[in-house]
């Protein structure tokens, strides 16, 4: 068998699109994507080649020629420990952390910051919200002086609002919410309404109802049990389950 396979993530344009937002500094440009590695490293192609972005290091490098030179070299066990961390990526496997069809391995401690490259610093994380994310810190701190020491608190609270996102536009498409509400004072402001916003969307499966997505529930922020939290939203919304006390009876 083949030990590449399982180590070539796809993902659709959109998704590509949508991660990539945040690394058009890297010069990104018309490149296209062909694939991610399992760390959700892409693999692009242009005219001149194919290049490689390293989510890790922050870098655009063209380095092959064209597909079958990139493909071939994959194809090498050199290769895939460059390019893909296939023998982490199998380490994490082993450790019970196993990305669905939307995930990708990430680091809970970006290495830019000084975080291990280590199965212990791994987890599974939505490919959009850890590609785009990383493309925010790179492009934060890729003009400081060599040997800076780098310190980053991971917006959190960014973070889980991300992943909402990304799972609201994988069930609804480009469909507005009929409504949106906010507290004029943020809670992590000082504001009294642990809420940051609930978003409105009309439902007619399985019966017409209203369904109400709550944000600002994050664990780490409120300190209140995982059930609820943003990341059990997102992981609801993503399979089209609506989260608990969102269903409201809709009349016709």
């Amino acid at each position: 068998m083949d030990p590449r396979v399982n180590m070539i993530r796809a993902f659709s344009p959109e998704q590509y699109e949508r991660a990539l937002e945040a690394w058009q500094w890297a010069d990104i440009g018309d490149k296209v994507p062909l694939f991610a590695s399992p760390f959700g490293d892409v693999f692009l192609r242009s005219d001149d080649g194919c290049w490689f972005l390293s989510i890790v290091h922050g870098t655009l490098t063209r380095c092959w020629d064209g597909v079958e030179a990139l493909r071939a070299e994959l194809d090498t066990p050199d290769g895939q420990e460059r390019y893909l961390m296939a023998g982490l990526a199998q380490e994490a496997e082993r450790a019970g952390i196993v990305p669905d069809a939307k995930q990708v391995y990430d680091f809970k401690h970006p290495p830019v910051a000084g975080g291990r490259v280590a199965v212990d610093n791994i987890d599974a994380i939505d490919f959009v919200v850890s590609v785009n994310v990383a493309g925010q810190i790179h492009g934060q701190v890729k003009d400081l002086p060599e040997g800076t020491e780098i310190s980053i608190s991971t917006d959190l609270e960014a973070v889980g609002w991300a992943a909402i996102e990304t799972a609201l536009h994988d069930l609804y498409g480009d469909t507005e919410p009929v409504g949106t509400f906010a507290p004029d004072v943020p809670y992590s402001a000082g504001g009294p309404d642990p809420l940051d916003a609930i978003r409105i969307y009309a439902r007619d499966e399985p019966r017409p109802h209203w369904h109400l997505v709550s944000f600002g529930m994050s664990e780490p922020l409120t300190g209140w049990p995982v059930r609820g939290t943003d990341a059990i939203h997102a992981r609801h919304l993503a399979q089209g389950i609506p989260g608990d006390g969102d269903i409201r009876s809709r009349g016709p």
